[in-house]
């Protein structure tokens, strides 16, 4: 498969056009109009690093096919901005942990 095919299979598996994608990451619609007529593995780097952020994959997926990340690597990749917060969150007594739910309006501990 080439990586074309690879990062196309993405766009339509997620339901996001090339529209889109051009829209938001300045990569050409007409390149993903070539890359579905002609496949081809012979993408720039930075055009893949572009693609692989955007989507949330890692380069060695799209340029091999391999080390897909999974739904909980993306999602455990998502919350890394906030993982001092968290551990702040976790190392805190019950009575801070109470605080910081009730300005979040969650229930108390118990």
């Amino acid at each position: 498969m080439h990586i074309s095919d690879r990062i196309l299979m993405l766009f339509e598996q997620r339901n996001i056009t090339p529209y889109k994608v051009s829209k938001e990451t300045g990569i050409s619609e007409s390149a993903f109009s070539n890359w579905k007529a002609s496949p081809t593995s012979k993408i720039k780097s930075d055009t893949i690093i572009t693609i692989a952020h955007y989507l949330g994959e890692s380069c060695d997926y799209l340029l091999l096919g391999k080390n897909k990340s999974s739904e909980e690597d993306r999602e455990a990749r998502a919350l890394l901005p906030y993982k001092e917060l968290i551990d702040a969150y976790k190392n805190a007594d019950k009575k801070s942990r109470n605080l910081a739910r009730a300005a979040l309006d969650l229930p108390p501990e118990k």
